[in-house]
């Protein structure tokens, strides 16, 4: 009975197929994103010297040409040179015969064209003719063969029976070696699939322990929070400014209360001193009374008579006198003040009362200012607590935030020993991986030699084959060699044929023309060097003094001149020696500065350098003269260097950290450039003050600032 999946077992196994997948991605997520990008080459810039000078091409020309005219009229009989062949003084450059006299026959017009045309047809023979046969590359196939012949049978002396062991003995240590290594990754890839948070290794126990201590330490703090903000709700604050202002208002009324009593009080001044005069008059007198009566008797000040003194009074009398006369003055100023008092009664009495709803109005206003005081000190103990509680709260806040990031530290603590581990093993495996690479390798050249060792057997064979395509190589070659001899032997016999006849006819036209064949004359050359003008064929009139070759000396040297701007030619000198290039390979050429001559328009001048060694007229060459030697920080090579309508740049690799990997952004880098000479350049660039970037040389498909990027190995 077949038993039927559990819907537990399937989502099982989905889950392992998904964790299967997410690892294949993970271990070759970079070499996937990396496969479509553009691979790149570069090179840093570095600290590097520019050599820099005034540049310019021309033609070389010798400073001596010559020419050479014919005596007499002639007639071209052969020519033996051509325009750029160098000649030396002596040389036969051509035949010449005089002109005929009789060219106005037919019999003679009708020989030289069958002379014409007999020549015609030898010279088509002549380069038609295949010359001597070539059997180079006959010889160096039976050379080859020979060669391979010999290394077969170097081949099969190696196989000795102790070599064939020791090639079977290889091969099956190669392939023992690859089963191990096969065997050793499986298991360490099974141990990387294990590697987790849970593991039991000491240093993910450690970091698991650290994790699980801070977060009590993280519930203990947010508990001292949850405790400070119950506090912190339980309490208010008040905003003082209503109350402050409250005071203000009544403190600004008091003054003005206490500003009107005392104005009030100034203004009744005279009024209410009325009654305090009296009283103190009232005083006075009651106190001189009493001492009047204590010394002299009663006193009535209103029935009291006047007392008289004697003419002759005596020393007590005359004091009591006195004692009287003061008692009765303080008396008279009482009754007085009284008597002002008591004119003035109604008015002091309305003075006095003003002034003291005044004063009512002023206790009023402070018990009102008491009230409202009492109010602001209780509201700022409050707000003491609230702020108390307040800074509580922040503290603890501060306290669970630092507790989360030591939480997030501990986390990133047990992250990374289990990445470590993960990784030691990884790249034991990467080690592995290589080790198995190797040793297939090892395995591959292993089974080579014992495949070729298995066909030992076959090598006689091969042998005895290459030694019988040797043979038939070699007598082929020599049938050849007979039969191009006699071929050759022919053709010798029907070009001597077609020779003799041309001369017989050629003598019996010097008949006609009443010449014979020795009338013949030798046009040599007079002057060594080479030929650049030569227009002569065979069979052309040549008139007596006209000028027929012309021939260049390098005996007197070479120059070459171009031209050069005037700020250009203010970095060279009269004596300059210049660098040559466009040379032929291994020549020495050397060019010295002779002239520098303003040319017409004067915006530009003429250089001229006097060359030497191996040069040839006609030759193209490039000098750089006014050279310079100048080191500079950051030297990138040209290729480096693009523009566009914003200018010069570079491209420079940014690095990128991934949790995959590093990867590669190419930035664009604006630069000016300072100096170049034909490979480098010395740049700035406005951006950053000193270079040492990569610098992308080329690509293997467009780039543009921001994309990403592979490098190449």
């Amino acid at each position: 009975m077949t038993k039927v999946k559990s819907r537990k077992d399937v989502i099982k196994n989905i889950a392992i197929v998904f964790l299967v997948i997410m690892l294949v991605l993970t271990f070759f997520s970079n070499t996937i994103m990396n496969y479509s990008l553009a691979e790149v080459n570069g090179k840093y810039s570095e600290y590097g010297t520019i050599r820099t000078g005034v540049r310019g091409s021309g033609t070389v020309q010798a400073n001596t040409v010559f020419e050479q005219a014919v005596k007499g009229d002639q007639r071209v009989v052969e020519v033996f040179v051509r325009e750029g062949d160098r000649v030396t003084e002596g040389q036969v450059l051509m035949t010449l015969e005089p002109s005929a006299v009789a060219d106005n026959t037919a019999e003679l017009e009708a020989l030289k064209e069958q002379l014409e045309s007999l020549k015609d047809a030898y010279d088509r023979a002549l380069l038609s003719r295949d010359g001597d046969a070539d059997y180079t590359l006959a010889e160096m196939d039976i050379a080859d063969a020979r060669e391979e012949l010999d290394l077969l049978i170097a081949k099969r002396g190696e196989f000795t029976e102790e070599k064939l062991l020791a090639i079977a003995t290889e091969y099956e240590n190669a392939e023992k070696a690859v089963e191990e290594l096969a065997e050793s990754i499986e298991t360490l890839e099974e141990q990387i699939a294990e590697v987790s948070a849970e593991s039991d290794d000491p240093a993910i126990v450690t970091a698991r322990e650290k994790v699980a201590s801070v977060k009590n330490v993280l519930k203990y703090a947010e508990e001292q929070l949850a405790k400070a903000e119950e506090d912190f709700n339980g309490v208010s604050y008040t905003d003082l400014t209503s109350l402050n202002s409250q005071k203000d208002s009544i403190s600004r009324s008091l003054g003005k209360l206490y500003d009107n009593e005392k104005a009030l009080e100034t203004k009744y001044a005279d009024l209410l001193a009325l009654k305090p005069a009296m009283d103190k008059a009232k005083t006075d007198f009651d106190k001189a009374r009493g001492e009047y009566e204590a010394l002299y008797g009663a006193f009535d000040p209103e029935t009291q008579p006047e007392i008289t003194v004697p003419e002759n009074p005596d020393e007590n009398e005359v004091k009591r006198l006195e004692a009287w006369k003061g008692v009765k003055a303080l008396y008279t100023a009482y009754e007085t003040a009284k008597g002002e008092w008591e004119a003035n009664e109604d008015d002091i009495a309305s003075a006095e009362a003003e002034i003291e709803a005044v004063e009512d109005q002023i206790a009023d206003l402070n018990y009102d200012y008491s009230a409202v005081t009492k109010q602001i000190s209780s509201a700022k103990s409050e707000n003491k607590l609230y702020d108390k509680y307040k800074a509580s709260v922040e503290l603890c806040e501060d306290e669970v935030e630092n507790v989360k990031k030591n939480l997030e530290s501990a986390e990133k603590a047990l992250e990374d020993a289990v990445e470590g581990i993960a990784k030691d093993l990884t790249a034991s495996l990467k080690t592995k991986r290589a080790e198995l690479k190797t040793a297939e390798k090892h395995l591959t050249e292993a089974a080579a030699d014992k495949e070729e060792a298995d066909g030992v057997e076959g090598l006689d064979e091969e042998i005895k084959s290459k030694e019988r395509a040797l043979f038939e190589m070699e007598y082929n070659l020599e049938k050849q060699k007979e039969s191009d001899a006699k071929a050759n032997e022919l053709e010798d016999y029907d070009f001597k044929k077609q020779k003799e006849e041309i001369d017989s006819l050629q003598a019996e036209i010097y008949k006609l023309q009443g010449n014979t064949a020795g009338g013949e004359t030798e046009f040599v050359s007079k002057y060594n060097g080479t030929v650049t003008a030569f227009t002569c064929r065979v069979g052309d009139t040549l008139s007596d003094g006209s000028s027929v070759i012309s021939i260049e000396s390098e005996e007197n040297g070479y120059t070459l001149s171009f031209s050069v701007s005037n700020a250009d030619s203010r970095k060279l000198q009269i004596g300059d020696t210049a660098t040559v290039s466009g040379g032929y390979w291994g020549s020495s050429i050397s060019a010295v500065l002779t002239t520098l001559k303003t040319q017409p328009g004067g915006q530009s001048k003429l250089a001229t350098f006097d060359l030497s060694g191996d040069v040839v007229s006609g030759q193209t060459l490039t000098l750089i003269a006014g050279e310079k030697s100048t080191s500079y920080s950051s030297v990138v090579p040209k290729s480096a260097i693009r523009e566009d309508s914003n200018g010069k740049f570079i491209y420079i690799t940014k690095t990128k950290s991934t949790p995959l990997g590093n990867r590669y952004v190419a930035t664009r880098l604006p630069v000016e450039i300072v100096a170049s000479d034909d490979v480098n350049a010395a740049i700035t660039s406005p951006e950053i003050s000193y270079i040492y970037e990569f610098a992308i040389t080329s690509s293997t498909k467009p780039i543009a600032d921001g994309d990403y990027v592979r490098l190449a190995d």
